[in-house]
């Protein structure tokens, strides 16, 4: 067991598990070092209740209850079959510890199906989402192309660029939405890229 003293004020970033696979770190870490501020990584996939305290691990294993931290910052969904009792867990936390994203935006809006509604300037292309590869199949086939992609996923996994002369456009769908087994697909008419690049969208201590 670890018994290194705890900082005074400590960030601690719940990733989804270990090793950890995530670009965002790669530039978050040395940018929280540059800046003076102490932090640890710990696995959200396999946090737990200990009485009343919810703890998760460290890369060694050592767990230690969240409350310890300053501040928590969920850094992925980790495993999606026990996603909402970790969100649960999580909301216990963040009634003792405070939360950089709250469990109900984790559930609410991380994903793609909020940005629809995005206001102008923010505009987004037509979209569909459903379970049901077949009906999703039937709007690649109206024409132009179109990208596919899991509703929740990041950095570019599960995305395909499909269009109605795809041979494999049902089968890339099919998988996407599991077979039939209800799992969701997000399907959104391409859009030409642009020279000057996208826009990403950035929002920190605010509403």
């Amino acid at each position: 067991m670890t018994t290194a003293t705890r900082p005074e004020r400590l960030l601690s970033l719940l990733v989804p598990t270990f090793p950890v696979i995530n670009p965002n770190l790669d530039v978050l870490r040395p940018a929280l070092l540059r800046a003076g501020i102490a932090f640890e990584e710990r696995a959200f996939d396999h946090v737990r209740l200990r009485g009343c305290d919810v703890e998760a691990p460290d890369a060694h294993g050592d767990y230690a209850p969240l409350r310890t931290a300053s501040l928590l910052w969920p850094m992925g969904f980790g495993t999606r079959a026990n996603f909402l009792d970790k969100l649960q867990l999580l909301e216990l936390a963040c009634r003792d510890t405070r939360c950089v994203t709250a469990p109900e935006a984790l559930v609410l809006a991380h994903a793609k199906y909020d940005l629809v509604r995005t206001t102008p300037p923010l505009r987004h292309p037509e979209t569909y989402a459903s379970h049901d590869a077949r009906w999703l199949w039937g709007i690649v086939q109206s024409g132009g192309e179109w990208v596919a992609k899991p509703p929740a996923a990041s950095f570019g996994r599960g995305v395909f660029r499909l269009d109605a002369n795809d041979r494999n456009g049902l089968a890339v769908l099919e998988q996407l939405t599991e077979h039939g087994r209800g799992t969701q697909a997000v399907l959104t008419r391409g859009v030409r890229r642009d020279a000057q690049g996208g826009t990403r969208v950035r929002l920190a201590f605010g509403d």
